[in-house]
């Protein structure tokens, strides 16, 4: 007996942990079964989607997904059920209030006691700071086009200024020097 206690002791105590570490992680967590309806979520996918547990328990993973980016996210789902798990897939999600963050999708396979599959625990991180990054990168470096392009524009502008006169200037020793000789000579 005392045996059989220590062993349910520990079970409860690796399940403690196992849900504390499931709950509290600062990444999305979600779980799902074989028709893709969330069975599980942890506090960083209510709070990052802007609902409470109750609300997102039993939806279908759609439903958190823009209209626009369902057939991705279809795709995602399809290649999971195929291969058992999948890595670093792009997917936009939606929040309660309608707006849309960027993300990255690892899943992979739940099994029962059998060895069965019975859905996928999903990871989800938030690419929010990574897309605006890139964005203010790309801006960065459009602005830096533009200023490169403003200076070529004022360099040319300054080198035509000083080769008009010393054009000019080689006009009039043409003409001056062929009204001396006779016409004919080319000095340039």
């Amino acid at each position: 007996i005392d045996s059989l206690l220590q062993s349910e002791n520990k079970i409860r105590t690796a399940e403690k942990k196992y849900r504390n570490l499931y709950e509290n992680a600062p990444e999305m967590y979600r779980t799902v079964n074989l028709d893709g309806k969330l069975i599980d979520c942890n506090v960083a996918y209510c709070e990052k989607l802007g609902y409470e547990k109750e609300e997102i328990i039993g939806k279908s993973l759609y439903d958190f997904v823009p209209n626009s980016h369902k057939e991705t996210m279809r795709d995602i789902f399809t290649s999971w059920k195929l291969r058992g798990d999948v890595r670093n897939r792009e997917v936009m999600l939606r929040r309660k209030d309608g707006s849309v963050f960027p993300a990255l999708l690892s899943a992979s396979s739940v099994h029962d006691e059998s060895g069965n599959v019975i859905g996928a625990n999903t990871l989800i991180r938030d690419m929010s700071d990574l897309y605006n990054a890139q964005k203010e990168i790309e801006e960065l470096r459009i602005k830096r086009l533009s200023v490169v392009g403003e200076l070529t524009a004022r360099i040319a502008h300054d080198l035509r200024n000083p080769l008009s006169v010393i054009k000019n200037s080689a006009e009039i020793l043409r003409l001056t020097y062929e009204d001396k000789i006779g016409g004919g000579c080319m000095l340039i």
